[in-house]
């Protein structure tokens, strides 16, 4: 009469439907792995973004519900506005045309770091721009997540909870186009002079610019990138300096974080003594930029 052959089949549909829908849901979830934007690591996790981790709005929409501002800057001529929290100047966000992130601002008092006493000249060093920020003089680290080229001609990107955060990164360079950072770990090591570095639970495989074990210390640059160790795509990346900057204080985010120097053998085994050396004398300041969710369960594993 058919019946065992209609069961047969309806067994068969479902075995393929929950397959489909399972695959659907990997795709999805692998799609998903980027589309977060957290800042400031902490050893401890911290998933309501408390005191680390913080949850960075990535439209306009969001910002404006969290205590973000737009601010004056040179950057509206490049088809971006920059948008600071609770009128501090150190950690801003660039927004596109259609008011979805396009890029993070870090900057650094010139007062700050004149007090800091390491012998470093930001004004020689490409990664830094200089201006004036809520009225305070200070270098900036500008990382684009978009192609500056795409939004200077006005392009915007639409951004919905998949999206991925950035695009790739594209680092402001002072007097120079901005200096695009590959998002395959492979491409970064054939293509750019950042040298491999360490790996670190919860944050990821670390790459340092034109980092060796003769290089100096007068000239380091600032920034970081973290890479996956199993899939080898960026994950987010970093801001670091020597020396201790000033937080915002009581009732404000303290965007910073101050490591100490005996995890610099850690961080940069293939660098210079000079990195603990400097570190020990000066201190430093970090603000790490993660794309992935939870970035505390980051491992090293291959």
């Amino acid at each position: 009469d058919g019946r065992p052959q209609q069961t047969t089949d309806d067994t068969t549909n479902m075995k393929t439907a929950v397959l489909v829908a399972l695959c659907a849901l990997a795709a999805a979830v692998q799609g998903a792995e980027l589309n977060t934007l957290l800042t400031k690591y902490s050893l401890i996790p911290d998933p309501f973004g408390l005191t680390a981790f913080f949850h960075m709005p990535r439209t306009l929409e969001a910002a404006a519900k969290d205590k973000w501002a737009e601010v004056s800057s040179n950057l509206s001529a490049k088809g971006v506005s920059v948008w600071c929290r609770d009128g501090d100047y150190r950690v801003c966000l660039l927004f596109d045309s259609l008011g979805s992130v396009a890029g993070i601002q870090v900057s650094h008092s010139v007062s700050d770091l004149k007090k800091t006493k390491v012998p470093q000249d930001f004004s020689t060093i490409p990664d830094w721009t200089r201006q004036t920020v809520l009225g305070v003089d200070v270098f900036s680290a500008i990382a684009y997540f978009v192609d500056p080229s795409k939004l200077a001609e006005g392009l915007g990107r639409p951004m919905d909870d998949d999206t991925n955060t950035a695009e790739g990164i594209w680092i402001e360079q002072a007097n120079a186009s901005p200096a695009r950072i590959a998002f395959e770990e492979d491409e970064l090591a054939a293509t750019t002079d950042y040298t491999k570095q360490g790996c670190l639970f919860g944050q990821g495989q670390h790459y340092f610019y034109n980092i060796t074990k003769d290089s100096g210390c007068e000239e380091r640059r600032p920034y970081y990138m973290l890479y996956d160790a199993k899939t080898k795509q960026m994950l987010g990346f970093g801001v670091i300096i020597f020396g201790k900057t000033s937080q915002a204080g009581f009732l404000h985010r303290n965007w910073f974080l101050n490591p100490p120097s005996f995890v610099a053998p850690f961080v940069t085994p293939n660098g210079p003594s000079c990195t603990q050396e400097w570190m020990h004398k000066y201190g430093a300041t970090s603000l790490h930029v993660f794309f992935r969710p939870n970035p505390w369960t980051i491992s090293c594993r291959t």
